[in-house]
């Protein structure tokens, strides 16, 4: 059974200063609250909660923070993520906006619910999994940067329009994608444990190299621009991303217009040359030419309802 529940903060909290709306899902072992707020100042509150607390929480703008009495401290920051275990809840939690916005979305699992999707092995997720089945606080990702795979998922998760059994699925479907992205996140960000050259603080600043590369494609950046923005040289941006993500950032880039061009020649009624500008190529031909290298189809016939061939 789904229940499905969207709150105006505006009617309760307008004495705050706050307005803006949380989206709830609830169904057997997972809730999940889309919260979109806009105040000004850091609002904080004792909380107390007796239930074990399994939560995956990405947070789009603004500052969040726990602060148990054991002194356990989960902190997440603007476009990052947390996946943490806490027996229970007893202790202060704190949100501060920016630029006047606050938007997450949690993701809150029973270990049941756990057990389900890893067919009962919860080794799967290492040491962290274990200490599901303890009194133990632990966490397996803290303060990651979200992947744009991840946002493109989380958005698909709280925007679609399906119902009853329908949604049933596809939300189970989405939470498995969502947590598979995040095990190989993690196996990514430990690449400096296992003898890499790179330091923690590299990893991170490759991370958002490659969100930057993904979110413009239309003006993508040159490499000296990506060096400035993210702050690490182009030597180590041009070599650390190769052995990161096994791929170049000029490939990446291609990558990331293929599929975004395939989706709107599947989803959207736009022309090819308007495609191809969206997609950041100012000659229709050079886009036609770069998709036929990719999929062996030309997006003409993808457009006209053929499937595309991998």
């Amino acid at each position: 059974m789904i229940k499905e529940t969207i709150i105006n903060v505006g009617d309760n909290y307008a004495s705050h200063g706050i307005k803006g709306n949380i989206q709830l899902l609830d169904m057997d072992g997972l809730h999940i609250d889309h919260v979109s707020l806009q105040h000004k100042t850091k609002q904080q509150k004792e909380v107390l909660r007796e239930q074990k607390h399994i939560e995956l929480f990405f947070l789009f703008q603004g500052d969040h923070f726990y602060q148990s009495n054991k002194k356990q401290r989960v902190n997440t920051s603007t476009g990052r993520f947390s996946f943490f275990h806490l027996p229970h809840i007893d202790g202060l939690l704190a949100f501060n906006p920016v630029e006047g916005n606050y938007s997450a979305i949690g993701i809150e699992l029973t270990i049941s619910y756990l057990e389900h999707i890893f067919h009962g092995d919860l080794e799967l997720l290492g040491d962290f999994g274990k200490s599901l089945y303890s009194e133990r606080e632990s966490s397996f990702s803290s303060n990651l940067m979200i992947q744009p795979e991840m946002k493109r998922l989380l958005y698909d998760l709280v925007n679609n329009n399906y119902d009853g059994m329908m949604k049933k699925i596809y939300v189970e479907a989405k939470i498995v994608e969502i947590l598979l992205l995040v095990i190989q996140n993690q196996v990514e960000y430990k690449y400096d444990l296992c003898g890499g050259a790179l330091t923690r603080s590299d990893i991170d600043k490759l991370y958002y190299v490659r969100e930057l590369v993904s979110n413009n494609l239309q003006t993508p950046y040159s490499i000296r621009d990506l060096s400035r923005l993210a702050g690490i040289n182009e030597f180590k941006l041009k070599k650390g991303f190769r052995e990161l993500f096994s791929t170049t950032v000029f490939n990446h880039l291609y990558e990331e217009r293929m599929m975004l061009s395939q989706k709107l020649l599947i989803e959207q009624d736009l022309s090819i040359a308007d495609i191809a500008q969206q997609v950041g190529y100012k000659n229709p031909t050079h886009f036609t030419a770069a998709f036929k290298r990719k999929f062996n189809e030309l997006p003409k016939d993808v457009k006209n309802g053929n499937f595309v061939q991998f």
